[in-house]
């Protein structure tokens, strides 16, 4: 199939004489446990070992508290960031003959009667396979 982003798109061959192209969006991210523990045990370290080991001075408070801060507010930007990509707001926005055009180039099981056979059904993607 065909890989866009984190989804695949896949198309299928059914009977003899016709060809029937099924699209289907299968989710490829999921959540692994590994990135996470080590990014959160970098910012932990950062966050919370760091600030006990800073040396005596007359900032060391405000240098406790940028750790902390930095170290916290680096961990959430990198957890949301990665939660994103896991399960995205928003996917690709293509239309059905971008696939098939893209699955013609890149797959080389569709032929290009299969694409010139295709109806569209606006005039945007009409225009896309002439």
């Amino acid at each position: 199939g065909l890989m866009v982003g984190n989804m695949r798109y896949e198309h299928w061959v059914e009977g003899a004489g016709s060809k029937q192209h099924h699209l289907t969006l299968v989710n490829k991210m999921g959540a692994a446990v590994v990135p996470v523990a080590v990014v959160t045990g970098f910012w932990a370290i950062i966050g919370i070992i760091l600030p006990f080991i800073v040396a005596k001075g007359p900032n060391k408070g405000v240098i406790q508290v940028v750790l902390v801060l930095t170290a916290s507010t680096c961990w959430l930007f990198w957890l949301l960031s990665y939660m994103h990509q896991m399960n995205p707001l928003i996917g690709p926005q293509l239309h059905n003959t971008t696939i098939l055009a893209l699955l013609y180039l890149w797959d080389g099981n569709i032929t290009l009667e299969d694409l010139q056979a295709y109806q569209p059904s606006d005039d945007y993607a009409h225009s896309a396979i002439e």
